[in-house]
């Protein structure tokens, strides 16, 4: 039936498309096009990606093979030319009905392209900036088919209140750290974890600073550099850093570490040869899929060693550069567990947490596992898994962040005890 529709449309279209100035405005609109996109690419990167490159790519490559079989045919190395020119046309064809239906059904966007409007590669980061942050004072929203919220940065790219750098006598400051669980994703500005903290701890500390250092899609080694380049100046007695199952695994597969991070104040990745054409053509993201990639251009089978040097990646951050930093500038480091949804449900995390964890403390660092805390709470009958997430966005929703949230102030209270008296203990040991 395909292949009658496909002759029923060229039959109407052939007279049209001979005609010379037909073929002339083709061309002409097709250069003006490749110049546009390519001026546009190097300033803006795969973010160009739209509803017209997806169309428009199945014509580049119908230009591209036919070039290609007028070669051959040239240096006779195909004979019938019209059989082949005929069956370039009609696969062809089929590429772009394809891709146009699966753009009109939606079916093969990723997440970025729902939330932003437009291909982001999932390693870039927010404004293409080194440090992952926001652009200073503005407003933006955080959109999925389930919620919808507005948010505003404040003039350091947090999406918080304004911060001052002076630091009153005796006012103890916290500085949150991680990704869209701590900025808050899935839920009003004034229900993120940071909110909910923030209100349980003005009840008893009324001389406490919280700052909501969060941002979606940011990861341990975006923190680390945005507290050592940019947050020091606030002068954080403690430090909450959030880490998970995905900023372990999935973005620092995709982004790597510190290396990252080059000299020249640009981010370099190690991104798929083949992510240009991901992003212009749905029918290509079918095929990548099928090879065993997750949407996020990650293997979805990992071996045990890349799992293993992934995790001692991380260990490494927190354990060398990031441990000396806290200890250079008088900081208390705190680490956060943070489970997913499906890890609730399997009651264990997708890595070695318990090893990773061991590690971390024999380094003597701080570490809070919210699983066993959700877990508790949840057989005490309080809630269900499913009450902390959304169902298909998987974020915490505003009740889970007040779990979060309570779970926290529960370590953090004899912290602060301490910290008040200058004598400073923390699960049972002197942590100075």
């Amino acid at each position: 039936m395909l292949f009658k529709w496909y002759r029923k449309f060229r039959h109407l279209l052939e007279p049209i498309a001979k005609k010379a100035y037909i073929q002339l405005l083709l061309w002409l609109g097709l250069v003006i096009y490749a110049v546009l996109f390519y001026s546009f690419y190097k300033e803006y990167g795969l973010r160009i990606i739209g509803w017209h490159s997806h169309l428009l790519l199945p014509v580049y490559v119908f230009l591209l093979g036919r070039t290609l079989i007028e070669l051959l045919h040239h240096i006779k190395l195909i004979k019938d030319r019209a059989r082949f020119v005929e069956n370039c046309t009609y696969i062809v064809w089929l590429y772009l009905f394809a891709e146009s239906f699966i753009l009109l059904t939606g079916a093969g966007k990723v997440r970025a392209e729902d939330i932003n409007g437009y291909y982001m590669a999932p390693y870039e980061t927010i404004e293409n900036n080194y440090y992952h942050i926001l652009n200073a004072c503005r407003s933006y929203e955080l959109k999925t088919t389930e919620y919808f919220y507005h948010r505003n940065s404040n003039s350091f790219g947090h999406a918080d209140y304004e911060w001052i750098v002076k630091k009153d006598s005796g006012t103890i400051r916290i500085l949150c750290l991680g990704d869209s669980f701590t900025e808050g994703d899935g839920a009003p500005h004034d229900s993120s974890y940071v909110a909910h903290l923030r209100g349980l701890m003005l009840n008893s500390y009324p001389k406490i600073e919280i700052l909501n250092g969060g941002i979606r899609g940011s990861d341990p080694f975006f923190n680390y550099m945005n507290l050592k380049d940019r947050l020091l100046c606030y002068q954080p007695d403690i430090v909450i850093q959030s880490i998970s199952s995905n900023d372990i695994f999935y973005d620092y597969r995709q982004r790597g570490g510190l290396e990252r991070f080059g000299v020249d104040g640009q981010l370099k990745y190690n991104a798929p040869f083949w992510e240009p054409l991901y992003a212009a053509s749905y029918v290509f993201r079918i095929f990548v899929r099928a090879a065993g990639y997750n949407p996020d251009l990650t293997k979805t089978q990992w071996a045990e060693d890349e799992m293993q040097h992934v995790q001692d990646s991380n260990n490494d951050l927190f354990a060398g550069e990031y441990l000396e930093l806290a200890k250079d500038h008088n900081l208390h480091l705190l680490l956060i567990g943070l489970p997913m949804r499906e890890e609730i449900k399997k009651e264990q995390y997708a890595f070695d947490w318990e090893a990773f964890e061991r590690n971390l403390k024999e380094a003597s660092i701080n570490v809070l596992d919210l699983m066993p805390m959700y877990k508790k709470k949840i057989e005490a009958g309080k809630f269900k898994e499913e009450d902390l997430y959304w169902e298909q966005d998987m974020h915490h929703n505003g009740i889970g962040y007040k779990v979060m949230a309570e779970c926290i102030h529960e370590e953090l209270t004899p912290l602060l005890d301490s910290l008040i008296n200058r004598t400073v203990y923390f699960n049972g040991e002197h942590v100075n």
